[in-house]
């Protein structure tokens, strides 16, 4: 199988590399595709030197697989192209995720229809933002099993997750206490947290705190209209997103139902004592989501207070992605453990 990565020298494009490095189902090299300014890079996979190579019309005609992760402007171009060659395409950027006729999947909460999608078919799959994955995997089961009535989150947002650039920036201010801020982020983020994260809007959100609310929206089931507030917070963390949600369910919390429920959750390890906790630093590298502090709110019945905790570049980006690859292509389960898998 011909599987390609569109914007493979990035930090969720290395990431993805690796993760394909250990599914036995990739038995091929995979093309890595990047800018003409990234043109050469050279990157390892399974112990090999791949060269980058510059995308075109023409190295997209052969995949049968692609995952994109190049930004909006990119995939806008390419990721309809490689679709239109017949390719399964899972985009990683924000281009196609408001867009209805295009899935917005998290594997253990919407899987798409296993077979229905494969290569040959020309489908598009967009990947949802790095917060939403993670907020999604907790709350789509308990949207399942007891609805919800609200859904409020604080996200403390790693340094990856504004890519390379921004970890050089960290990098550079840790080396200099007297460094301005400015580049990636507005303010210094070493030493500091920065409750901005994306574009300013109007009513006086910032886009990613837009994108949770619209992203769990359109996965969680019947939260269509759910009411979502957010705040998105960046944090001096290299990788590893911690999310404190409250969620508000439409009965009373039943603590042992609930702990039941989320113990059977594909993809979510959930903490044994209220007061345990995972953090960054422990998730880093691994693949499912941390669910910690788990809790009944004092003075609401109905709410339910959490830590959530992933590796941001991983489950909230690459293998995510590879999670709907393998669920359209039936090698594995809804959490996509399939063969290979780490």
């Amino acid at each position: 199988m011909k599987v390609g990565i569109l914007g493979a020298s990035g930090l969720v494009g290395r990431t993805m590399l690796e993760v394909l490095a250990v599914r036995s189902w990739v038995d091929e090299d995979p093309l890595l595709l990047v800018s003409g300014r990234s043109a050469g890079t050279k990157l390892s996979f399974r112990g090999r030197e791949l060269v980058c190579v510059e995308t075109d019309a023409q190295s997209l005609a052969g995949l049968d697989v692609l995952l994109c992760s190049a930004g909006r402007e990119a995939a806008g171009q390419w990721a309809p192209v490689a679709a239109g060659a017949g390719a399964l395409v899972v985009d990683n950027s924000s281009r196609f995720r408001l867009d209805e006729g295009v899935p917005l999947v998290v594997p253990e909460v919407n899987p798409p229809a296993a077979g229905r999608c494969g290569p040959g078919k020309g489908t598009l799959i967009a990947n949802p933002n790095c917060s939403t994955i993670q907020i999604a995997v907790f709350a789509g089961a308990l949207a399942r099993a007891f609805g919800l009535r609200e859904l409020h989150a604080v996200t403390l947002q790693a340094v990856s997750g504004a890519g390379q650039n921004a970890l050089a920036q960290w990098e550079k201010e840790k080396r200099d206490p007297d460094a301005a801020g400015g580049g990636v982020f507005p303010r210094r983020i070493a030493g500091n947290v920065l409750p901005a994260i994306g574009p300013a809007l109007p009513a006086g959100d910032f886009e990613e705190e837009a994108k949770v609310r619209r992203e769990l929206r359109r996965i969680l089931p019947g939260c269509r209209d759910l009411p979502v507030t957010c705040t998105a917070v960046r944090v001096p963390v290299h990788t590893g997103h911690s999310v404190a949600v409250r969620c508000v369910l439409e009965g009373p919390v039943d603590m042992s139902r609930v702990r039941g429920v989320l113990d059977g959750q594909a993809g979510l390890v959930l903490a044994s004592d209220p007061h345990a906790y995972a953090t960054p630093l422990e998730v880093a590298g691994t693949p499912l989501v941390h669910v910690g502090r788990l809790r009944a709110g004092p003075d609401q019945p109905r709410a339910l207070l959490a830590w959530v905790v992933a590796d941001n570049l991983l489950k909230g980006a690459a293998w995510n992605a590879v999670q709907i690859v393998e669920r359209c292509l039936g090698l594995g389960g809804p959490d996509g453990n399939g063969a290979g898998a780490t």
